[in-house]
This record gives structure tokens, C-alpha cells and sequence, in this order.
């Protein structure tokens, strides 16, 4: 999961020559804590027979300074407040099924920009420390025909050692010493949406998470 260098695509990004496989692409947004604009960046997703791969390339980030990257599944889009489209109002649905786990971790480089990739199978979690933030409440592995938001979240300033590997792999690296909920530390601060193939409903990137 510790990431410093540029990732290879996702090796199951190759299942697109798979008959079940499909590739879906969208824009990046900052949530409002965080400016709340459009940013100059992209994100992949492939969904294959046995799971779903992306890259997020983006930038507007600190400079040299930690990241994490979150999957966040609507495991039931057509039961969103607005079918197809959810948004954070659907927590409160517990028929939505909603998971929210660790995908990976990275230092941005020296002008605010970063490049991630990760994949995963139906059916899996990750069982690191504090990977899972909010099971069990949140914590159904991705579905075939889920709606995915992707989320970039800060951890603050860089530390170093095991605590920079918990800034790369944990929810809450690295706060304390830095503050939670504050653009100082952990917070999310950009996402990009991509809707179920198996319904759709406006653009890829309209919705905050």
C-alpha cells in the first residue's frame, strides 16, 4: 500500500478484453471544505469479471505531502434519495449498502500533483488498522453494479517513518499530531464519481460525496 513512486496501471485493467469488463471516466471536483472547485484531473474506472481497477491523476494538492485514496460504494444506487445519483444524504439508508475502505496511498510530488491506482475484488476488504473506518456500518465490498466515488484525503504535513506509513494507509494517519477535520491535517479534500452501468442518471462528476 506504500506508494512514493509512480504507479503501474492496475493489472486488472486488463480485463477489458474480458466480454464482461466495461471503462468509465470522470472528472474531479474539491469538496467544499476545500474550495469546492473543479479540478484539472481524471479518473479511469475498469469493472471486470472479478472486480473493479481505477487511476485518479490529479493535482491542486500540498505540495510533497501525503494522501490517501477511499473507495466509497453505493452498493444499491437505485435506492439513493435521488436513484442513481448518491450523495452523503444516503448514510442515513441502510438499504443503499454503502462501503467505505481503503484503495491506497501516496506522497504528491513537488508541484501539488499525484497519480493513483488500485484495484480490488467483489467480495473484498481490506483488514489493515483502521482501514475499514466505519465498519460495520459501512463496510460491504464492492458489487458488480455499485456506484463508485473515489476520494482523495490529506493527512497534513509529511512525518516520517511509521508515521508517515500510517498517513498512507490508515483514515486518520497521522491526526495527532495534526488536526482531524481541518485542512491542516485529515480531511478529504477532491472526488470523482462514477455512476453503475447498470443506471444512469446525469454527468459522472455532477455530485458531491
Amino acid at each position: 500500500m506504500l506508494l512514493l513512486a509512480a504507479p503501474a496501471l492496475p493489472s486488472r485493467t486488463l480485463a477489458a478484453a474480458d466480454e464482461a469488463a466495461s471503462v468509465s471516466f470522470a472528472g474531479v471536483k474539491e469538496f467544499d471544505a476545500a474550495g469546492g472547485g473543479v479540478v484539472d484531473g481524471a479518473t479511469i474506472l475498469h469493472r471486470g469479471a472479478e472486480g473493479v481497477a481505477y487511476t485518479f491523476s490529479t493535482r491542486d494538492l500540498q505540495r510533497a505531502a501525503p494522501y490517501t485514496n477511499w473507495w466509497v460504494t453505493f452498493n444499491n444506487p437505485e435506492a439513493c434519495t435521488t436513484p442513481c445519483a448518491c450523495s452523503d444524504v444516503d448514510f442515513e439508508n441502510a438499504a443503499v449498502d454503502i462501503g467505505v475502505f481503503l484503495a491506497t496511498g501516496r506522497v504528491s510530488n513537488g508541484f501539488g500533483q499525484a497519480e493513483f491506482a488500485a484495484e480490488i475484488d467483489y467480495g473484498e476488504l481490506p483488514d489493515g488498522r483502521d482501514q475499514v473506518p466505519f465498519a460495520p456500518a459501512f463496510a460491504s465490498p464492492i458489487e458488480p453494479g455499485a456506484e463508485i466515488h473515489l476520494i482523495v484525503r490529506a493527512h497534513g504535513p509529511r512525518l516520517f517513518g511509521a508515521a508517515l506509513e500510517a498517513q498512507l494507509t490508515q483514515f486518520n494517519g497521522g491526526c495527532p499530531p495534526h488536526p482531524v477535520d481541518s485542512l491542516d491535517g485529515c480531511i478529504d479534500v477532491q472526488f470523482s464519481v462514477h455512476r453503475s452501468p447498470q443506471c444512469k442518471a446525469g454527468d459522472d462528476d455532477d455530485d458531491d460525496d
